[in-house]
């Protein structure tokens, strides 16, 4: 990236940063993240038992940034994101030039100002971005053939956030990788356990239970039948099924293909959270970065032969978030046309007719050129 434009870069994530910090603490960031932070601090973040703390263990080691400041983890979201994007914008710009203008600026365009992490993790705090930074390390560490070190980073996401563990099945390839990874995997699993055990005795396997129990989240096809059709009662099993269902084929595609592991990513997350009930809008943050960190590792014919689906999604989440904002500020158009109840089944069919047109190719992997 020219000197110059690196400039102007660190001007714009100071402030961001400067401005997340005057937002102060909002929604979940102020009504959770504070709460279970303290508590950790103070003792047990797992007892009184609580249904909604849904967080693993290495959640709770960031309350040793709270403890420093309060707005300090959030600082360091936002701090996550913007590494994520300088990446993405390095490794761009050697590329810059093979790119037709008509993708390159809207593409630079969307991934300098995302709505999305502006809205969720600029504004409100959300932790997601920190999850794309160790997943992202992760990636980073099998690309240099670091398998046992991807494993521990993977690790360590999943019991920062449970949906990281949802990725094991990309990074077992080559078989070469597998068992090195999975050693790299358990042995960061075990220490974090070990530690939890330690510290909070059985009570952290609550979250376990909490976390498959939870209810539909707005972003989820599941969320959208249960505010469609009134439904109550427990529909737990058939939505675990609907959701594995969806995995399995996503997982199996992106096997087969041989899709490049950043494009993988996005889109075994983005199945992922439009099936499940866990679709929080927060955590399309990850699937967009890694949408962002993949464009300079794809061949230009591919690129360009999907680059509507590709600008399909960033513009569909860029709507939801304008759409959001403008809720938030008591829109009443938007009560009177349902949006927060029809929001899961365009998210779903957005999702899964891009994931289609993505993966299922006219060509094979090796003509595609995905790397």
């Amino acid at each position: 990236m020219p000197k110059h434009l690196r400039l102007i870069y660190l001007a714009y994530a100071f402030s961001l940063l400067l401005i997340a910090f005057l937002l102060g603490a909002k929604f979940d960031y102020r009504g959770f993240y504070l709460w279970h932070w303290g508590l950790a601090w103070k003792g047990n973040p797992y007892i009184p038992i609580n249904p909604e703390n849904v967080y693993p263990p290495a959640f709770f080691f960031l309350a040793l940034f709270w403890k420093l400041h309060p707005l300090l983890p959030k600082v360091f979201f936002v701090g996550c994101g913007l590494l994520l994007q300088w990446i993405a914008l390095e490794r761009f710009f050697p590329r810059f030039s093979e790119f037709p203008r008509s993708f390159s600026y809207p593409w630079i365009g969307l991934l300098v100002f995302p709505v999305f992490f502006l809205l969720f993790t600029v504004a409100y705090g959300c932790a997601d971005a920190w999850l794309a930074l160790l997943i992202f390390a992760a990636v980073t560490a099998k690309e240099k053939g670091r398998n046992f070190w991807s494993g521990v980073l993977l690790s360590f996401a999943g019991f920062t956030k449970i949906y990281p563990f949802f990725l094991v099945p990309i990074f077992l390839k080559p078989k070469a990788a597998r068992l090195p990874f999975l050693v790299g995997l358990f042995i960061g699993s075990y220490a974090i356990m070990t530690i939890a055990f330690k510290l909070w005795g059985t009570a952290w396997l609550t979250f376990f239970q909490f976390s498959l129990a939870y209810e539909a989240e707005l972003a989820s096809f599941p969320a959208f039948v249960e505010q469609t059709f009134q439904i109550r009662g427990d529909w737990q099993y058939f939505y675990h099924a609907f959701f594995l269902f969806h995995y399995f084929v996503a997982a199996y595609v992106i096997w087969k293909k041989q899709i490049e592991i950043h494009l993988s990513i996005f889109l075994l997350l983005s199945t992922v959270f439009a099936s499940f009930t866990m679709g929080h809008l927060q955590f399309l943050v990850v699937p967009m970065f890694f949408l962002f960190l993949a464009i300079p590792k794809l061949s230009v014919n591919y690129v360009f032969h999907r680059r509507f689906s590709i600008f399909g999604y960033l513009l569909w989440i860029s709507i939801i978030g304008i759409l959001l904002i403008l809720q938030y500020h008591h829109w009443q158009f938007l009560a009177e046309i349902r949006f927060r109840d029809l929001l899961g089944f365009f998210q779903y069919f957005v999702v899964i007719t891009i994931v289609l047109r993505l993966t299922l190719l006219r060509k094979g992997p090796q003509q595609e050129h995905y790397q």
